[in-house]
């Protein structure tokens, strides 16, 4: 019997599977992402956007430990109420509270986050970009997008697009990705747009496996981390 894998790249998919699950950690938790952050210069102070957030954990640990300004973003807009009723419960409804921040919305279109330059003199309309945030973090919202791309990977490279509008020189971007070969995927000039660093985590360390026919070692499992920051 053929089983057909899930539909990472349908919005109906995660529509539904937001309705009936309440959290879920893709790739690596925040206790493994957060010395991370802090070593590639994210610090307390840094303006964060969360991409593709889902139900993660994520901005709740990241703003327990200090990151207060945090915006998470999803396309699928059931999770993102959910996630506002919860960040509610745990710090209050008031709107002067400050807490995680949620928004419904596409990494494919951040266009809405764009602010205009102070110094450009010109309608948001047209603005000359300037950065409302230092940081974008992602986990596995790449590896979701290309799960429908074509044989250009268009669709990496416009979400690239789009987040290096969003970020200013020495900007970061962090991928947390199931695959080696994400950067690859990227056109020569998304690349010459970014200085890149790889960390590959280890999920699973080497086993030596029992079977019948005697003992085998059963291949460590990573998953990758690229660091980029925006020349």
């Amino acid at each position: 019997m053929t089983v057909k894998p899930p539909a990472y790249d349908k919005k109906e998919y995660w529509q539904e599977r937001f309705e009936q699950e309440q959290s879920f950690e893709w790739l690596v938790g925040p206790q493994k992402l957060l010395p991370i952050l802090e070593t590639s210069g994210v610090s307390t102070k840094t303006r964060v956007l969360q991409v593709g957030c889902g139900n993660s954990e994520l901005a709740f640990s990241l703003f327990d430990n200090g990151y207060t300004d945090i915006l998470s973003i999803d396309y699928c807009s059931n999770v993102i109420e959910r996630m506002k009723e919860e960040t509610d419960n745990r710090y209050g409804q008031g709107s002067d509270i400050v807490k995680p921040r949620w928004k419904a919305m596409s990494a494919l279109d951040l266009s809405n986050l764009y602010a205009p330059s102070p110094s450009s003199g010109r309608t948001p309309n047209n603005a000359a970009m300037s950065a409302n945030f230092d940081c974008v973090l992602d986990k596995g919202a790449m590896d979701a997008i290309a799960c429908s791309d074509d044989n250009d990977n268009s669709l990496v490279n416009k979400m690239e697009e789009q987040v290096s509008k969003l970020l200013d020189k020495d900007g970061i971007w962090i991928i947390v990705s199931y695959s080696d070969s994400r950067w690859n995927e990227l056109n020569d000039e998304a690349k010459s747009r970014w200085s890149k660093k790889v960390i590959s985590l280890e999920v699973t360390p080497t086993n030596l496996v029992q079977t019948p026919n005697g003992p085998i070692h059963q291949p460590a499992i990573y998953h990758h981390c690229y660091i980029l920051h925006k020349l």
